[in-house]
């Protein structure tokens, strides 16, 4: 067997989900109170002291870097072989 070095980069994200359907009066408050209270100031302040990093992103845009995020964390998992490890272990 050939061992070969990877370096596997992910980032670590919070998002809000709501309920599919929601009415766009209600979607459209939900997004500008959000984008609104985490680009503010004292909530960045706070997030730093935490050791958080802040980085605002549209529901559009963060869907498509959770998507990223997922089929490259699926294609290692696959590739590595770590998902058949984790099913011999559960048998």
């Amino acid at each position: 067997m050939k061992m070969r070095k990877s370096i596997v980069l992910s980032s670590f994200f919070y998002g809000i989900a709501a309920y599919k359907g929601m009415p766009p009066e209600i979607k459209a408050k939900l997004l500008d109170g959000l984008e609104k209270t985490v680009n503010d100031s004292a909530y960045i302040k706070t997030m730093h002291k935490s050791g958080m990093e802040v980085n605002y992103l549209g529901h559009e845009e963060f869907f498509e870097n959770w998507l990223v995020d997922t089929r490259m964390l699926t294609k290692v998992v696959k590739e590595s072989g770590i998902a058949e490890k984790i099913a011999e272990q559960k048998k």
